[in-house]
């Protein structure tokens, strides 16, 4: 994406099809991450998938 963004300042006409390519790639891969990571915060923050006993409640108080 760099090399990209560089070459598209410097407005260089002659690119290959290979610079883009990558470029559209790796915006695909940080969208995939995001999602990802908002989806492990949702079940993080308003999951109630983990279940506590009173030992784990014991423990966690202190």
């Amino acid at each position: 994406m760099v090399v990209h963004g560089m070459m598209q300042v410097n407005g260089s006409t002659d690119v290959s099809a290979a610079i883009p390519g990558i470029a559209g790639l790796g915006h695909i891969l940080l969208s995939a991450g995001m999602v990802f990571l908002f989806l492990a915060l949702r079940t993080r923050l308003f999951g109630t998938d983990s279940k506590h006993d009173a030992e784990t409640s014991v423990a966690l108080a202190g």
